[in-house]
C-alpha cells in the first residue's frame, strides 16, 4: 500500500482533474480557478482519514476515471437534490442508483458527523460561524451546508469505502476524538495558526474590530 502522504497527493490530483471537468451554467466557477484553496480544503479533510480508507477511496477514483465517470460531477448533481429539487428530478435518472445498504451506511455516517459538527460549533462558535452552515435547516439561497456537501460526497463512495469510513469515525468518537475539529485544525495550520483556540481568539478579535 502506498504511504498516506502519497495517497493524499494522488487523490487530490485526481479530484482536481475531475473538478476541472465539472460543467457550470455560465462557465467555470471561481473556485475552479483556485487550486491553492482546493488543495488546502481537500488536504485538510484527507488528513483526518485513515490510510485504509484513503486507499479504498483512491481505488474508487481510479475505477471511475477508467470508466469515464466524473465523481465530482456526481457529487454536485447529488447536491441539487436539496439545492435545486426541480432540476435534480430532471437529471436523477443519469445518476447511479444507491442501494439500500449504501443508504444505511450514509445515514449512520451522517449521524456521527452531525454530532462532530455540533460539538465543534459549541466549542469554537466564531470559527464555525465563519464557514458554511452546519445543517440544511440553516441553508439560505446560494449558501450550501456542510451536511449537504458531505452527504452528497458520500453518495459517490463505494460501499467498501463507506464501511471503512464509518468504522473509522465511530472509533474516533468512542475515543473522544472529533473529526470535524481535526479537519479545521489542519486547515488553520495551513493559514499559520498553532491551534484552534488561537484561531478562535483571532476570529473573535476581528469581529470586535468589525473586520470580515
Amino acid at each position: 500500500m502506498a504511504t498516506k502522504e502519497r495517497l493524499i497527493e494522488e487523490i487530490i490530483s485526481m479530484e482536481w482533474d475531475m473538478f476541472q471537468g465539472v460543467n457550470n451554467q455560465g462557465g467555470k466557477a471561481s473556485c475552479q480557478e483556485d487550486p491553492k484553496t482546493f488543495q488546502v480544503m481537500r488536504r485538510s479533510q484527507a488528513l483526518t482519514r485513515s490510510a485504509e480508507m484513503l486507499a479504498s477511496y483512491h481505488k474508487d477514483l481510479e475505477e471511475a476515471r477508467t470508466a469515464g465517470i466524473n465523481l465530482m460531477t456526481e457529487k454536485y448533481a447529488w447536491m441539487m437534490k436539496y439545492t435545486s429539487p426541480g432540476e435534480f428530478e430532471e437529471i436523477r435518472s443519469i445518476l447511479p442508483e444507491l442501494s439500500d445498504e449504501k443508504r444505511r451506511w450514509i445515514r449512520r455516517i451522517m449521524a456521527t458527523e452531525r454530532n462532530f459538527q455540533s460539538e465543534f460549533a459549541a466549542r469554537y462558535p466564531c470559527l464555525a460561524a465563519m464557514g458554511r452552515p452546519s445543517t440544511r435547516e440553516e441553508e439560505r439561497p446560494g449558501v450550501t451546508s456542510i451536511e449537504t456537501y458531505m452527504e452528497s460526497e458520500l453518495a459517490t463512495y463505494s460501499q467498501n469505502t463507506l464501511e471503512i469510513y464509518c468504522n473509522d469515525i465511530e472509533t474516533m468518537r468512542n475515543l473522544g476524538i472529533n473529526r470535524a475539529e481535526l479537519e479545521v485544525y489542519e486547515m488553520m495550520k495551513g493559514y499559520g495558526f498553532s491551534d484552534l483556540q488561537q484561531a478562535e481568539d483571532y476570529c473573535i478579535q476581528r469581529k470586535k474590530e468589525g473586520r470580515p
